[in-house]
């Protein structure tokens, strides 16, 4: 449940964000927002379900990871001081989980139940 609200929360800010950002940068904000909303609809989805694809998660962290690179950017180009490097953080933090993700697949795949 904890994991979901994460998702729930990341798709909730990208959604405010790319809807402040459509009138300085169209096209990123836009892809911000659409990020935000297809995360958000994955957190209803998993809500909705028991049991979700493991691909579908590994997809929602892939757009979470980029979308975190695209913020960064757009407070890189607004000259903030430090948000450019907490999303440059969060992005880090969401490549970390992917890999972790293929790593566990590994070791379930060579050690099967």
């Amino acid at each position: 449940m904890l994991h979901s609200i994460h998702h729930f929360i990341t798709g909730a800010v990208l959604i405010v964000k790319g809807i402040d950002k459509i009138p300085h940068h169209l096209f990123i904000g836009s892809l911000i927002l659409l990020f935000g909303v297809m995360i958000l609809a994955f957190f209803i989805y998993s809500i909705s379900r028991k049991q979700h694809s493991q691909r579908l998660e590994l997809m929602v962290l892939w757009l979470e990871a980029f979308v975190a690179l695209f913020t960064a950017y757009i407070f890189f180009t607004e000259g903030k001081k430090l948000l450019p490097y907490i999303f440059l953080l969060a992005a880090a933090g969401f490549f970390i989980s992917i890999y972790m993700f293929y790593k566990r697949r590994k070791l379930e795949a060579m050690n099967p139940k």
